[in-house]
């Protein structure tokens, strides 16, 4: 059973990058590109599973599986994810729109000392902030054909968290499937996106799903570089995911379980033995 909890932790955090290749020249980046060539990040991925079952069963996804599944619902799942950067190319333009694509590659970081090097490869397209940046992006996506490179892990050094948010706000109506009760606030690094919850209903494509969803908080922060610095996500008031750097003095699952039960018995061996001597004083 723990093997096939660690083999479904692995295959659910594997999942959460969505991976393309794409070759791009090295060069020296743009002012407003905090990142370059040889560049190396490392992203510890957290998911706490009980909070992961409870949302997909406000869902209506759990309906018919088999409880061998919904038990390895239990824990946290930890993976780390090393991106190193293999090339910034020069500033592209399209429309007037200012860009550079990032190439990067990805290693998995198991628990331990364990590393899985170049998994595989993908593109990061960071563009410049300008006035309507989501109308930029959205012709890039859609008249330049970058929406395989479009990322989160990087973004300009000169983004103003204030207009963005402003901009969204805006044209948010005119999404009906954006729910209208999600607040976004800008941060000073960042943002945060608030749903309060209730009837929802997402019915796209192929994927359909509805329910009733607790309370959905998501903070994402950035360094003043540009690189993603953490994500925190929140469902019904606790944790579901965290993203954070990864330490190198990290340690995972099983070690921390280890050497939590080896301090806790040293500091109860203290207390006996204080108690002890004070005794025989």
């Amino acid at each position: 059973m723990k093997i096939k909890r660690k083999l479904f932790g692995i295959s659910l955090l594997t999942g959460l990058l969505l991976l393309t290749s794409v070759n791009i020249s090295h060069a020296a980046p743009p002012t407003w590109v905090g990142v370059s060539t040889g560049d190396s990040f490392e992203w510890a991925i957290t998911v706490h599973m009980a909070t992961l079952l409870n949302l997909m069963e406000d869902l209506n996804l759990t309906y018919g599986m088999p409880p061998e599944y919904t038990d390895l619902f239990v824990g946290v799942s930890s993976m780390n994810y090393r991106i190193d950067i293999l090339s910034v190319s020069d500033e592209m333009d399209y429309i007037g729109i200012k860009y550079v694509n990032v190439s990067c590659s990805v290693s998995l970081v198991l628990p331990g000392t364990t590393t899985i090097p170049n998994i595989g490869q993908f593109s990061n397209i960071i563009v410049k902030f300008q006035d309507n940046y989501t109308g930029a992006v959205g012709d890039l996506i859609s008249g330049g054909g970058l929406m395989y490179a479009m990322g989160g892990l990087f973004l300009p050094t000169n983004m103003n968290w204030t207009k963005l948010v402003d901009e969204f706000n805006t044209i948010k109506s005119f999404f009906p499937e954006i729910p209208t009760d999600l607040n976004v606030t800008a941060l000073e690094n960042g943002i945060n996106a608030n749903y309060p919850g209730g009837a929802f209903e997402f019915n796209y494509s192929y994927y359909y799903f509805a329910g009733t969803l607790s309370e959905v908080d998501v903070t994402v922060t950035y360094t003043e570089n540009g690189v993603l610095s953490s994500v925190i996500v929140l469902y019904g008031g606790a944790t579901l995911l965290t993203v954070g750097f990864a330490q190198p003095e990290e340690i995972f699952g099983y070690e921390l379980s280890i050497l939590i039960i080896i301090t806790t018995g040293a500091v109860i061996g203290l207390v006996f033995y204080i108690k002890k001597k004070k005794r025989k004083i």
